[in-house]
């Protein structure tokens, strides 16, 4: 009858059983794994507490935040659509139209989506309804559109 031998499997190393750089390299990794698990939100660290190494769960991090190229894609082209698109409902208080104008300038910022000033001014000031057509014309004569920003123009009209 064949007894099989227990000293031939591999034994998992514990911190008991380093010395030296081995045991200040377990530390580290051990280190940067719970900075890593205590920074993602609870629905990523579902799809990571399984993994047995920093840089195994840093790299599944990376693709579950940043997602796919199509991703990146599929946002691009929403918000620019959206920016394309914005404008302004009939009757709408100019500090709505700004309020929604600046959470799509922060939505864009926030994905990395980048647009000249002066076509974010003009496009700001276009969306306006007519009867504040006198003021925009101010507004483009006293104002440098290269320079100042969306909020600068609210705060003049």
């Amino acid at each position: 009858m064949f007894v099989p031998s227990y000293s031939t499997v591999p034994k998992l190393k514990t911190a008991k059983d380093l010395q030296g750089d081995a045991l200040l390299h377990y530390d580290a990794e051990i280190e940067v794994m719970n900075l890593i698990l205590l920074s993602i939100p609870n629905d990523i660290y579902k799809s990571v507490d399984a993994c047995t190494s920093a840089k195994d769960i840093w790299k599944r991090v990376e693709r579950l935040v940043r997602g796919t190229i199509q991703n990146q894609v599929d946002k691009e082209t929403h918000f620019t659509n959206e920016f394309d698109q914005f404008v302004v409902e009939p009757w709408e208080a100019l500090v709505s139209v700004y309020n929604r104008f600046a959470q799509l300038m922060n939505d864009l910022e926030r994905n990395n989506i980048h647009f000249p000033i002066v076509t974010i001014n003009i496009k700001f000031l276009n969306s306006l309804q007519p009867e504040w057509l006198k003021y925009v014309t101010q507004v483009r004569l006293a104002k440098r559109l290269t320079v100042d920003t969306f909020d600068d123009l609210f705060d003049y009209l």
